[in-house]
């Protein structure tokens, strides 16, 4: 029988009451022994390890997983059996000092404002920058010379081979 989504073992059920016992592993195993089922028959409706029961009844949390899947295997064991399965988790956490636990409190940083300069002003820097470099270069490079004062005239040699070759102008 389903119930709430879990495997329910039992027709009619239970509430936990102050005589109950005071151990959730004990009250566990003394109702599913009232109603005579074994703990091979809640393994297998649950599909929870046989192990991991046993040690829910006998209060060995250090048997089981994460306390996050103790819990909730404690939680599924209660309703099956037709337990509060609230109350169950809630007294299973007190035991085991689950309830005690508090997760850390995480802090993070504040984010620090953006009062970076503006890509469009890094980049009018840096052509500035870059145009400065330039000009520095080309007038520490720059010897007043032409390229024409450079260069050497033609050796008197090859000054006769120019005019040779060079035709006379058409008349007009």
């Amino acid at each position: 029988m389903h119930h709430d989504g879990h495997t329910t073992l039992i027709e009619d059920p239970t509430t936990l009451t102050a005589a109950a016992p005071s151990a959730v592993g004990g009250l566990l195993r003394a109702t599913r022994m009232r109603h005579g089922l074994s703990l091979n028959d809640v393994s297998a409706a649950l599909r929870i390890r046989r192990d991991y029961l046993d040690a829910i009844e006998h209060g060995r949390s250090e048997a089981l997983p994460a306390p996050a899947y103790a819990i909730g295997f404690v939680r599924s064991y209660a309703a099956a059996l037709g337990l509060d399965q609230e109350e169950v988790a809630r007294r299973y956490r007190a035991e085991t000092g689950l309830a005690a636990k508090r997760k850390p409190e995480l802090t993070f940083p504040a984010p620090v404002p953006e009062r970076g300069v503006p890509t469009g002003a890094l980049v009018v820097v840096g052509a500035v920058l870059a145009a400065a470099l330039y000009g520095g270069w080309y007038y520490l490079t720059d010897t007043g010379q032409r390229l024409a004062d450079v260069v050497p005239a033609l050796p008197e040699r090859l000054a006769r081979i120019e005019t040779m070759i060079t035709p006379e102008p058409a008349p007009a």
